[in-house]
């Protein structure tokens, strides 16, 4: 992944950072600053948004961030429970908290039903029994999309 840079702002509410990785020597970049400065939610935050785990980006505070890998750019902005996305070609997506909750709602159902043999090991973690494999929700996906319907919208039978 060609990953070049993220920016911040307001990160807890006061923080902005822009964090430059098309530099890197030796594919190492550390990042320094006294706690509580948010250097480990920037990475969880990287890391949420890259394996697309939209969910766990509301769990941080900051106002907006930007992103850039692959030669795309990213814009998230944060308003209250709901995220807003787009990229540079335009195209754009909203998640509102509900949203998200109802998919993954939606999405332990439907593992649950039509792939039983994954069990959930943790909010995005799997764990195929066959073989002990471990994966993350974005490779369940990936992995078994053509098996089954993984983007339904409505909610479970009860």
């Amino acid at each position: 992944m060609d990953f070049n840079y993220i920016r911040i702002e307001k990160l807890f509410g006061q923080f902005d950072y822009r964090i430059d990785f098309s530099d890197l020597s030796n594919n190492v970049k550390i990042i320094t600053a006294p706690n509580g400065y948010g250097k480990s939610t920037i990475l969880k935050i990287i890391d949420n948004f890259i394996n697309q785990k939209f969910d766990q980006l509301l769990n941080y505070e900051f106002a907006s961030f930007e992103i850039s890998f692959n030669r795309s750019i990213f814009y998230i902005k944060r308003e209250s429970n709901t995220l807003y996305i787009r990229d540079n070609n335009s195209n754009s997506l909203n998640y509102s908290k509900e949203d998200l909750l109802e998919f993954s709602k939606n999405f332990q159902y439907i593992i649950r039903r039509e792939l039983p043999f994954l069990k959930k090991l943790s909010i995005n973690k799997w764990i195929d029994e066959r073989d002990d494999e471990i994966l993350s929700s974005t490779e369940v996906k990936n992995r078994y999309h053509g098996r089954v319907k993984l983007e339904v919208r409505h909610k479970p039978p009860n």
